[in-house]
């Protein structure tokens, strides 16, 4: 991304450029910071005024529960995610109610619907 930005020259003469990212809770970040990181500075030595400026943040899955125990047992025919972070969270969440035994998957049946871009990661 940052060579297509220098390329076309977007990133010279000082412009000023922002990276637009989520942040992660470290307990979810699989290397997309150190991504972020490393574009901003791409584009700093290329000349750009440059930085991230964080759009949301994903932290660690709070549910109840209840919420947990419906999901345990099958009770939900589906579960929406808009991001891989958020489908990681979830495989968490359901790790540390249940222990090493699932593995943080969901039960049998029960479909993972994603939602959102292919931004990839």
């Amino acid at each position: 991304l940052a060579a297509a930005i220098c390329h076309l020259g977007l990133a010279a003469g000082g412009r000023r450029l922002r990276v637009v990212c989520s942040r992660v809770d470290e307990a979810l970040l699989r290397g997309k910071e150190a991504e972020e990181e490393a574009l901003v500075a791409a584009l700093l030595a290329a000349g750009a005024d440059a930085d991230a400026v964080e759009a949301c943040a994903i932290r660690p899955l709070l549910a109840s529960g209840h919420e947990l125990s419906l999901l345990r047992e099958g009770g939900l025919d589906a579960v929406c995610v808009g991001s891989a972070e958020e489908a990681n969270a979830l495989a968490a969440a359901l790790e540390a109610a249940e222990g090493a035994v699932s593995n943080g998957a969901l039960p049998y049946g029960t479909r993972l619907v994603a939602a959102g871009g292919g931004g990839g990661g």
